[in-house]
């Protein structure tokens, strides 16, 4: 029995009938990128690794941690000394977060290195600002769960800031602190805003700012290739593309 060999074109025709394949082919395979690319475009896509890791671990040490100022540090104790491989993950999590930020900072000064947070990508380098202040609020939170001497008095200090703002201020800090003084309540508050709020909303705009990195990509690829191909040789997700593209501008001309 005798097999006939599969054609390029052929196999990339099967692909682009499948929406997911096409997807997965305009991004992978097919994705195409300019020859100057440096290791200073992978700073992004290594925060989201980082941010894959520490929410991974910290899912684990949760597991073994109690919010409570009577048992959290003998709870992180626990989890170096009697969890198995439990130092392992506490060390993985507390230099993630270190080698997340330089991550980070870098991806931030090659964006101003090469100016692009001017326009058209504007709102991407804000929804990027928007996620480094809740970086920062996070890692502040999760500093504080070990309720160490450090972390009880860097939640008092920080906390304390609030204060400067006029009329409101003592009372934000007793809100944020569930009392008067920095206690059981604020540690709960810390634990909860720290596990689930601040990272959904991590998450929820680093997906915000993967898209619209994506649509910038889509459309400047598009424009690029509008001028030169045949439209006919797309893959399926750019000819798709293509097309609502064309109608939106059909239909701004008829507007006109």
């Amino acid at each position: 029995m005798s097999f006939k060999p599969v054609s390029i074109a052929n196999r990339q025709e099967r692909w682009n009938k499948d929406p997911l394949l096409s997807f997965i082919d305009s991004h992978i395979i097919d994705y195409p990128t300019p020859t100057n690319l440096t290791y200073l475009w992978s700073f992004g896509a290594s925060a989201g690794i980082c941010l894959v890791i520490q929410i991974i671990s910290g899912i684990f040490l949760a597991m073994h941690y109690t919010a409570n100022i009577e048992l959290a540090f003998n709870s992180v104790e626990h989890i170096m000394r009697d969890v198995c491989s439990g130092w392992l993950l506490r060390y993985i999590h507390a230099n993630g977060a270190s080698i997340f930020f330089i991550v980070v900072y870098l991806h931030i000064f090659r964006n101003l290195y090469f100016s692009s947070f001017l326009y058209p990508r504007e709102h991407l380098w804000l929804s990027g600002v928007a996620i480094f202040f809740l970086m920062m609020g996070t890692a502040f939170m999760g500093y504080v769960l070990p309720w160490g001497q450090m972390s009880l008095w860097g939640a008092t200090v920080i906390t304390n800031l609030a204060s400067a703002i006029p009329v409101v201020g003592g009372s934000i800090v007793e809100w944020l602190w569930g009392g008067f003084s920095v206690g059981n309540p604020t540690l709960n508050r810390f634990f909860i805003n720290f596990y689930l709020k601040i990272n959904f909303f991590t998450i929820l705009m680093s997906n915000k700012n993967g898209l619209a990195n994506f649509r910038n990509e889509v459309n400047a690829l598009l424009d690029r290739r509008s001028r030169f191909v045949d439209p006919r040789s797309y893959n399926g997700f750019e000819r798709n593309v293509f097309k609502q593209q064309r109608k939106n501008e059909s239909r701004l001309y008829k507007t006109r």
